[in-house]
């Protein structure tokens, strides 16, 4: 388990012990939580664990961001599979790894996945599993192999279990960004990976509702470099259903987020540059250039 850790103290508890919780059916594991320069009580809550469960690794270091964090784990790790956690969520049931473990082993893949649920209201509302339109990839249709390219899904990459060496030899490291980075990369390894086997159980708990949607300004600059990233890549590979879903992205579920930053654009122009680069790959990929300013407009002058 891989767990990057950023002033985590409210949630990192009950993350640990659903953790410490898992029936491995015989099969050890290891915990790796990166503290990535937390300020809270984060390093208090790890310096117990490791003191109760011999299993806990900690690596401290300066705060780096999510990436740097997560790559740090993954050069650490021994495992034969990596599963990434993030400190605010947790697991369902104490069968969830040795699930995805014997999924992957039996039918003999690269990565397995189960269900996920987002838990609302900060973790204490209703539990959303009904997904439609732009988030249906998070639904598991029916229990089985899954070929990437029928899939072709950017989200829920956390809900996986991947083959750790596979991940090493293929270089599959976290770009260093400060948002939509995993999107990025899941497309990546998935592409590597080439299929995966579904169980039709949930594996991961979500918390949401909790923390504000807008983000920064330089957050927004990497989040346009993603959504670039992504089309482009889906381009480069035949993804054509990626390619429509990550243009629906940066026109629509996305749209409101970055245009509160246009007026941050006319001042520093890193933005400008990367929603630029974000039209080019539009246009190459057979899009309308012009579409993305016009809805990024529109939304703009909708919240002035």
């Amino acid at each position: 388990f891989i767990i990057p850790a950023y002033n985590a103290e409210p949630y990192l508890k009950e993350c640990l012990d659903s953790i410490a919780r898992l029936d491995m059916r015989g099969r050890g594991h290891e915990v790796i939580v990166v503290n990535d320069g937390s300020t809270d009580g984060t390093a208090d809550i790890l310096r117990e664990y490791v003191q109760e469960h011999t299993e806990v690794q900690v690596i401290t270091q300066e705060n780096r961001g999510l990436s740097a964090a997560r790559n740090a784990g993954l050069r650490m790790a021994t495992g034969e599979f990596v599963y990434f956690v993030d400190p605010d969520d947790w697991l369902p049931s104490n069968a969830v790894l040795s699930t995805l473990y014997w999924a992957a082993k039996e039918h003999g893949v690269l990565a397995s996945c189960g269900g996920f649920l987002e838990m609302t209201n900060g973790g204490t509302g209703a539990v959303n599993s009904n997904w439609v339109d732009s988030q249906a990839g998070y639904e598991i249709q029916r229990e089985g192999f899954v070929s990437y390219r029928d899939f072709q899904f950017d989200y829920g990459w956390i809900r996986f279990l991947y083959d750790r060496t596979t991940l090493i030899s293929n270089e599959l490291w976290f770009e260093d960004r400060l948002f939509y980075e995993d999107p990025v990369w899941f497309a990546k390894t998935m592409h590597v990976i080439g299929s995966f086997y579904a169980v039709d159980v949930p594996v991961y708990c979500y918390r949401t509702g909790y923390k504000s949607l807008q983000i920064s300004y330089e957050k927004t600059i990497d989040l346009v470099r993603g959504l670039k990233d992504v089309l482009l890549f889906a381009q480069e590979h035949g993804y054509e259903r990626l390619w429509s879903l990550t243009y629906w992205r940066a026109t629509h579920d996305y749209a409101s987020i970055i245009a509160p930053h246009i007026v941050e654009e006319r001042r520093d122009k890193r933005l400008d540059d990367a929603l630029e680069e974000l039209e080019q790959a539009v246009v190459a990929g057979g899009g309308d250039k012009h579409t993305v300013r016009t809805i990024l407009n529109t939304s703009f002058n909708a919240t002035t």
